[in-house]
């Protein structure tokens, strides 16, 4: 064994040592002033030699016992499901002389079907105990949420000669945020991917030698602007082996594009497996969904959380590369939460979303009913349908190629207030305003709305109303909408800055009507007045406006 200093300069290594040892299958012991010292192993992992060196730490009569979850306690009737535990508490069972570490596996793995039932009664735990910090501890080492205790004399380590790995219980509920927070950058290189040549990948890790979290850096976004981020957790069945059953390859390639098309953004791929679960875990999970559980019973069944996952080693990564405002790529609002807590500020949530499949179907659906995402309804037709517009001038509408102006500025990533640029990425068609007197009748799916001689928009950045719709008479610098030419005739109004508006990143961003000499516009798209009341006619709720630069069809993304 191995005796560790638990100086207060370097609280990561007792944890990280502590890990290695619960995953070999050896006990490790853990120390707070407050109880005596507490020996653990992993239930998981528990064989004979690390059995020989927990019973040679005390005396043979002295007890040993499993703390598992209670809903694993309920599935093995040891409590009853109305006797009011929630799935967050843990319970301790007194164990036998004779029970083997083969039948203690089948008892803390809802994949098994034990071959013997335990025996109760059954202890509750209190959240304070070291014993739930030593659960703590074995989701950490990415292992079932289940272990083997061991109560010690209070002057056990002193007494004894042997040297044991030790942790303190405040190391380890401290552990995730601490290794977040020691993050540094430890390497960077030039890496061109395929639907995005120009990138780079940085390296992060923390200062225990930790697992890398990877930034990857896509075009040149401009970070003194809101940056367009993802923020991916890594999958290695989704994105490495295309696996059916998530949409996660799906939404890391998709990111990847969309960040190319929009002239440069970030996405940070980080090291949470299975929603921070680990992948051996998320099998166990796969197993349980296919005898009928959803991806959140899953995880509850295992003893995890419906979500392990952490966000502090995203606010760090960006801290480091200089970014303090970004446009979200997600379709999670927690992400956005989480970053906002942390000092990021989020100016836009960006959706991203992608098709179904039947293998994914229900888990998209659960993603949305319980873990809150915020995900487009299924139609007759499909997903969200893209008018694709062009640095060239034309537009791809569901496969009809439609002349198009564009910007004076052309079409970037990086938008200012005034600049006649067009802002690359996918906006959604928010709704319709037109004039009745010049337009009778409009078909549409979107919501719309007719003008009036009194409608304006705000532009001026300064304004409480920038980029909103206003009355007139305004005070504020604004642009009228009811307008003598025929530009206005029909507007579609589209979600770029707008939740909320920030100042000086563009206003009144629309899909309008061309001039009859197709001269660029301030910003905005422009089709002949037939085309846009064609497109008008099949567009629905969710269907996006897409401005991309590269001339790369990302119609190929839906």
């Amino acid at each position: 064994m191995v005796s560790l200093s638990l100086t207060p300069s370097d609280p990561l290594i007792p944890v990280d040592a502590a890990r290695a040892e619960l995953r070999r299958g050896l006990p490790v012991i853990i120390q707070d002033p407050a109880f005596a010292p507490l020996a653990i192993l992993a239930a998981e992992t528990a064989r004979d030699e690390g059995w020989r060196l927990l019973r040679a730490m005390a005396s043979p009569s002295t007890p040993r016992s499993l703390v598992l979850p209670a809903s694993r306690a309920a599935d093995l009737g040891l409590m009853s499901r109305e006797s009011g535990f929630q799935a967050a508490a843990w319970i301790s069972l007194a164990l036998s002389p004779d029970v083997s570490a083969a039948l203690i596996e089948t008892w803390i793995d809802p994949t098994e079907t034990p071959t013997r039932m335990p025996q109760g009664p059954v202890l509750v735990l209190s959240s304070a105990s070291s014993a739930v910090a030593g659960i703590r501890l074995a989701k950490l080492s990415g292992l079932l949420p289940a272990i083997i205790v061991m109560h010690l004399p209070d002057d056990f380590l002193a007494l004894k000669s042997e040297k044991w790995i030790c942790v303190t219980r405040d190391q380890i509920l401290t552990y995730s945020e601490r290794a977040a927070r020691a993050l540094r950058k430890v390497g960077e290189a030039q890496v061109p991917l395929a639907d995005a040549e120009s990138s780079k990948v940085v390296a992060f890790r923390p200062q225990d030698g930790g697992i890398e979290h990877l930034a990857l850096v896509v075009g040149s976004p401009r970070f003194d602007l809101p940056v367009l981020t993802r923020i991916h957790s890594q999958c290695v069945t989704g994105d490495l082996l295309g696996s059916l059953r998530c949409d996660c390859g799906d939404q890391l390639r998709g990111a990847i594009a969309t960040l190319a098309a929009a002239g440069g953004g970030v996405l940070l791929y980080l090291a949470q497996e299975g929603r921070g679960i680990g992948l051996v875990n998320k099998l166990r999970a796969y197993c349980l969904q296919d005898r009928g559980a959803d991806t959140v019973e899953a995880n509850l069944s295992l003893g995890f959380d419906e979500d392990e996952r952490t966000y502090v080693a995203a606010t760090v990564m960006l801290h480091e590369l200089g970014i303090a405002r970004v446009r979200l790529l997600t379709n999670n609002p927690h992400k956005v939460e989480a970053l906002s807590q942390a000092g990021i500020e989020v100016v836009e949530r960006v959706p991203h979303r992608f098709p179904s499949n039947p293998h994914n179907q229900g888990y998209l659906e659960t993603k949305a009913k319980r873990a809150g995402h915020i995900l487009y309804k299924r139609k007759a037709a499909g997903m969200p349908r893209r008018l694709m517009v062009y640095a060239d001038g034309w537009a791809n509408w569901r496969g009809r190629r439609l002349r198009c102006a564009i910007g004076r500025g052309g079409i970037h990533g990086a938008k200012l207030e005034g600049d006649g640029i067009s802002p690359a990425g996918c906006h959604e068609m928010l709704r319709i305003l037109y004039r009745p007197d010049r337009i009778p009748s409009l078909k549409s799916g979107l919501p719309a709305a007719t003008l009036t001689p009194q409608d304006g928009w705000c532009d001026a950045p300064s304004d409480p109303k920038y980029n909103q719709p206003v009355s007139l008479p305004y005070p504020g610098r604004h642009e009228k909408l009811w307008r003598e030419d025929h530009v206005y005739d029909v507007i579609v109004v589209l979600g770029h800055n707008h939740n909320p508006p920030v100042p000086y990143l563009g206003s009144a961003i629309f899909l309008h009507i061309a001039k009859p000499d197709w001269s660029p516009t301030e910003g905005c798209a422009a089709l002949t007045v037939r085309d846009l009341l064609y497109v008008l006619a099949e567009t629905r709720p969710g269907d996006l406006l897409c401005f991309d630069p590269s001339g790369m069809d990302m119609a190929k993304l839906i």
